[in-house]
């Protein structure tokens, strides 16, 4: 019988934040250490910033999703982070 598992999963995460005057991070999941090189608790509490590993080109969507003045309810986006050793995942 063949196996339905990916022999080469790729990895996800999922992170969801506040934004208010200050973003804050909500919950994070996944494998981030794999994808990004650091843990959840690195961005929990702050020891790395979401908007310090989402790549320049998404600078517009970013600004657009993470700015405080922008009503509406959850937001969700696909963006493109660096990973620790400054590769883009």
């Amino acid at each position: 019988m063949l196996s339905s598992a990916d022999p080469h999963p790729i990895p996800e995460a999922e992170l969801a934040y506040r934004v208010a005057a200050q973003i804050a991070p909500l919950s994070v999941s996944g494998s981030l250490r794999s994808l990004l090189g650091y843990t959840a608790d690195d961005f929990l509490f702050y020891v790395v910033s979401l908007a310090g590993r989402i790549h320049a080109k998404e600078g517009d969507l970013t600004e657009a999703m993470l700015s405080p003045g922008v009503s509406g309810g959850e937001r969700v986006a696909n963006l493109c982070l660096c990973h620790a050793g400054g590769r883009i995942r």
